[in-house]
This record gives structure tokens, sequence and C-alpha cells, in this order.
């Protein structure tokens, strides 16, 4: 007799379904950390490269944009490294 538990596909597929449907908190919060990087550099992308076609007042409206969602990122980093 082995110490191995059998393998149960309704007991696998169960498993996998609550690991999809019930993520866990850390996951979630890694994903708002990722967009918000993400938005981040994709604002600065478009800045460095389309900036001669944009009006100020909408570099001024992404450049917020920017800071914000650095700012957002970093306050989120700080409490999670606590």
């Amino acid at each position: 007799m082995s110490d191995r538990p059998t393998f149960s596909p309704t007991a696998s597929l169960s498993d996998m379904a609550m690991d999809i449907l019930n993520p866990r908190k850390s996951v979630i919060v890694e994903m708002i950390m990722v967009q918000l990087i993400s938005l981040c550099l994709i604002v600065l992308a478009v800045m460095l490269f389309k900036s001669k076609d944009l009006s100020s007042t909408t570099i001024s409206y992404m450049l917020i944009g920017a800071f914000f969602s650095a700012t957002l990122a970093g306050t989120i980093y700080t409490r999670l490294s606590r």
C-alpha cells in the first residue's frame, strides 16, 4: 500500500475551480499593482513619442495621471512591505 493520495478528477477539478474563483488577496493586489505600473509607463511613452501632436492641456492631464498612478502604486507598495 502506498502513502500517496489517490488521484480524483472531481477533487482536482473542484480545487482548480476554487483557486480560480476565490483568489488569495495578494494575487488581487499584485494585479492592481501591474495595472498601475503599466498605466504610468503607457502614459509616459505616449508623452515621449507623441508630444508634438498633443496640446499642452492634454499633456498636463497625462502628467497628472502618471503622477497619480505612480503615487498610488508607491502607497500600495509601502503598505504591502510593512
